[in-house]
């Protein structure tokens, strides 16, 4: 076969996919508007497949001295008004059987409230009673705590549409916020060499092992300075997510072999659009190993500021084709989500900690970094075998077994 119908069977092959990228677009946000699709159904697929939910959580620690009585009552007040809003989603679920979301209209908030008196039952990555948002009050360790369906909340709407109301936190916005922009034809070659880019770096890397499924994972908390990331930005005049990602995987490679060189993290960023419940896209960075931390965090920097332009593309592309389950376990190694929290008024102006879990994970590794006033929490679930957890323990304030069920924790 000669150079020329090579080249020509290339293109058609371009000009097919272009148009099946605009023809996915075309179904997802007018054939079918109320369909789930995209990062949707990818949480969907899993939950239908395992008879589960998308289950993550979270809980909030507060200082020996605050009045726990009074947060909870606060708390309590908090659900309740907010279920009396139009705009809450506390009701809202979905149905694994008919595939659609639903709102609960007899739902009320003694329903989603549990009053828990031990580990097991506070600590619980699954509910019995198959709800998609459930929360829990541990008297006895002065804990709230939620768990919530990932199917139904994001990231962002986790933040902006759960625990604002309920903690009265300022609501979540960063420059890691994205609008949806979409411009016909541009948006398919823009997606065309996103595929492209991405495809040929997949094919190049070795992938880090996980688990077999069954396996136990671990979630170890890490707690440090931010003036520790302040400092890293303002030292190499970067932005701060690629000084926070910088000062922790630096300290990440100290519990990984000398052999492994490079680890591919998908830095997740919000996106804004009614159209999904999951809006997310991710930005891919190659950290190598080094010595210098300074040189790591501005070699971070530099991929982000060249791979940016893959992050719209990418969420075009996983908005409309469920691509996210190859993409999460075989183009990336670690799944990197950096968090804000602000605290306003209220029972925010007492939390001391949140610590954020999603387990199990089909990935090596996923860590939830949320900054709360001048502390950052590292929250990483590990499902990699290459870790030395020893190492990885040292400096750690907590550590979650699936196996056992429980938080050990050197604070509580």
């Amino acid at each position: 076969m000669n150079p020329e119908t090579i080249g020509g069977f290339l293109l058609a092959g371009l000009i097919l996919l272009a148009v099946f990228l605009a023809f996915r677009r075309f179904w997802v946000f007018i054939v079918r508007p109320k369909s789930i699709q995209g990062s949707d159904l990818h949480m969907l697929k899993y939950c239908v497949a395992e008879n589960t939910r998308a289950w993550g959580g979270l809980h909030f620690t507060f200082p020996d001295d605050a009045d726990f009585d009074a947060i909870t009552a606060q708390v309590r007040a908090n659900i309740n008004q907010h279920f009396a809003t139009p705009d809450s989603t506390f009701r809202l679920g979905v149905d694994l059987k008919s595939k659609q979301y639903y709102v609960k209209e007899t739902l009320q908030p003694d329903d989603i409230i549990d009053v828990v008196h031990d580990d097991p039952a506070f600590f619980a990555t699954k509910d019995d009673q198959f709800r998609e948002l459930v929360f829990r009050i541990y008297p006895e360790k002065r804990l709230i705590g939620l768990m919530f369906d990932h199917t139904v909340w994001d990231g962002l709407r986790l933040v902006n549409e759960i625990i604002v109301p309920l903690i009265d936190s300022r609501p979540f916005a960063s420059r890691w916020l994205l609008n949806d922009r979409y411009i016909p034809v541009l948006a398919e070659l823009l997606q065309i060499y996103t595929i492209l880019a991405m495809g040929t770096r997949w094919l190049l890397h070795k992938p880090m092992k996980t688990f077999p499924d069954e396996s136990d994972q671990k979630i170890i908390s890490h707690r440090f300075p931010l003036d520790i990331v302040k400092s890293a930005r303002n030292r190499n005049k970067v932005k701060f997510t690629s000084a926070l990602l910088g000062v922790w995987m630096f300290r990440l490679f100290r519990s990984l072999p000398p052999e492994r060189k490079m680890v591919r993290v998908g830095v997740i960023i919000g996106m804004i659009n009614p159209r999904f419940r999951n809006n997310y896209t991710i930005i891919t960075v190659d950290v190598h190993r080094t010595d210098d931390e300074d040189a790591m965090v501005k070699a971070i920097e530099k991929q982000f500021r060249i791979r940016q332009f893959e992050v719209l593309p990418l969420y075009h592309m996983i908005s409309c084709v469920e691509a996210q389950t190859l993409f999460k376990k075989r183009a990336i190694d670690y799944l990197f989500s950096p968090g804000f929290f602000h605290s306003n008024d209220g029972v925010s102006k007492l939390v001391q900690d949140m610590c954020f879990y999603t387990i199990p994970v089909g990935m090596p590794f996923y860590s939830f970094a949320c900054s709360i006033d001048d502390v950052v929490t590292i929250s990483t679930t590990l499902n990699a075998p290459e870790v030395d957890l020893k190492v990885f323990n040292e400096g750690a304030t907590r550590q979650f077994s699936l196996a056992d069920k429980r938080w050990l924790s050197r604070d509580f």
